[in-house]
Order: structure tokens, then C-alpha cells, then sequence
């Protein structure tokens, strides 16, 4: 087996990750759309297909033709991919939006975390990435950041997603009720 780290860097290189997304992204709407109406699905995106200006229309267009409910798709974004072009990838999550997908900013808190980023875009949700967040039983400053960032996120009315990780759920619970 190969893993992501190794196959979708190649894909991007060799110009085929909106292809494999497309045809990935179709068939996992068409059995989604048969899941309990409550159940949403997760989709990664590449950094190079936010650079896509193509990328909402074919999001559109795979919603329409699989008959999958726009607010049952959820798209993460990792921090890394807006760092190109931010007018750009703007433009293609506001265009998501008004599609009524949900967004995510994935592995928030790994290097190229930004108060704009949460400010300026229409992200739904905030996924904390686990490594910081398994780091906050050892470290009180990665504790207080973590705080920090929930804080910041319920005062824009964002989700925080929390790592599945038996470790972190009661520090998470206890940051959530705090």
C-alpha cells in the first residue's frame, strides 16, 4: 500500500489529482447519499485543487449527478494550501459556501496557522491538529494555546474538531464545558 504522503504529491506532480479527487469524490457521494440523512462525508483537498478556479463547478456538478445533499459534504482544507493564492482560494470557498458545503481548515496549529485565515474565510470548523493537541497533557503553554484556539473559535462560531484519541477527549471535554 501507498500512503497519501507519498501518492498525492506525485498525482499533484503529475497533473492528475483533480481527476483522482473527481472520480473518488463522485463514488463516495453516491454511497453517501444512501447513509442516515444525519451522517455527513469528509473530503480532503489538495492544495492544488484550491488553486483550481474549476473546482466549485465540479464540486456542483458531482453533488447534482450523485444527489447528495451539499450540507451532508464536508471539505478540509489544510493550512498549507492557503498559502498560494489567497484571493483565489477566496473565491472557491465562497463559491462552496453559497453551495451550502460545509468547510474545514484541517491541522490548524502545524506552521501556518493565520487569525485571518479564520477571519476572512468561511470555514465551519476548526480540526486542531492531534499532534499539538496530544502535546497539551505535557506542556501547560500547549494547553493554554489549545484553550486559546477554542476560545477563538466558538467567539467566530466555529466547531472544534478534536483528535480521536482517548488521551485527549477528557482535556478536550474539559476545554469544551470550560
Amino acid at each position: 500500500m501507498v500512503p497519501p504522503d507519498i501518492f498525492i504529491p506525485l498525482a499533484e506532480d503529475l497533473g492528475l489529482i483533480g481527476a483522482l479527487t473527481d472520480r473518488l469524490m463522485r463514488q463516495a457521494c453516491r454511497e453517501a447519499a444512501s447513509w442516515p440523512h444525519a451522517v455527513t462525508l469528509a473530503c480532503n483537498l489538495s492544495p492544488v485543487q484550491l488553486c483550481d478556479p474549476g473546482l466549485p463547478g465540479a464540486i456542483r456538478d458531482v453533488l447534482k449527478e450523485t444527489g447528495l445533499l451539499p450540507s451532508r459534504l464536508e471539505l478540509e482544507i489544510t493550512e498549507s494550501a492557503l498559502v498560494g493564492d489567497l484571493a483565489l482560494a477566496r473565491a472557491s470557498l465562497g463559491q462552496l459556501k453559497v453551495l451550502g458545503v460545509r468547510l474545514a481548515i484541517d491541522d490548524f496549529g502545524t506552521g501556518y496557522s493565520s487569525l485571518r485565515h479564520l477571519h476572512s474565510l468561511p470555514f465551519d470548523k476548526i480540526k486542531i491538529d492531534r499532534g499539538f493537541v496530544a502535546g497539551m497533557a505535557g506542556d501547560i503553554d500547549s494547553g493554554k494555546i489549545v484553550s486559546a484556539v477554542v476560545g477563538l473559535g466558538r467567539s467566530l462560531a466555529h466547531l472544534i474538531h478534536w483528535p480521536d484519541d482517548g488521551k485527549v477527549a477528557d482535556v478536550a471535554y474539559r476545554l469544551e464545558a470550560a
